[in-house]
């Protein structure tokens, strides 16, 4: 734009052009923002409201979930040995067993008086952590059945702990 140019020379004119280009921009833009939904962002409970066995268990899935990939990358990654690849392959079949044992032994105790309660599940052994603060003879004869159920254990490999 140059000096000669009919809009500089007619101050108006721009004026005019300008105002109007701002109320169609305002116009658009109240109009596109009627046709957007809204969004909802889920929320977790405060900390204070989250019992210890649901933060170890939230911790417990984060875990894994973050081994599993790693784990997966390894597998994955052609470059590497052979053999490390295998082993890698090894330990996710050997973490995706004992979450499943974990998870279904928690399963058969969520209606027990053991409940709410978490299953901790290695090689050869299973821990039960409870928030009751004294179990019975029954509830431990129910953890050592299903231990051995579920995830194989024998008796000497089952450790029940308790609130106290």
């Amino acid at each position: 734009m140059t000096k000669n140019d009919p809009v500089l020379r007619h101050p108006l004119l721009l004026a005019a052009i300008l105002t109007l280009t701002l109320g169609i921009s305002i116009v658009c833009n109240r109009w596109g923002s009627q046709n957007t939904s809204t969004v909802t962002i889920p929320t977790l409970s405060t900390a204070a409201n989250v019992s210890a066995l649901d933060a170890y268990r939230s911790e417990r899935a984060h875990q894994y979930a973050t081994d599993l990939a790693a784990l997966q990358k390894l597998c994955d990654t052609e470059t590497l040995e052979s053999a490390l690849r295998s082993d890698a392959a090894r330990r996710i079949t050997h973490m995706v067993a004992y979450r499943e044992q974990q998870l279904a032994l928690e399963g058969a105790l969520t209606d027990s008086p053991l409940s709410p309660c978490i299953a901790v599940v290695t090689e050869g052994s299973v821990t039960v952590v409870t928030s009751k603060e004294t179990i019975s003879d029954t509830d431990a004869a129910l953890v050592i059945s299903l231990a051995q159920v579920h995830a194989g254990v024998k008796p000497d490999g089952v450790r029940i702990i308790t609130a106290q």
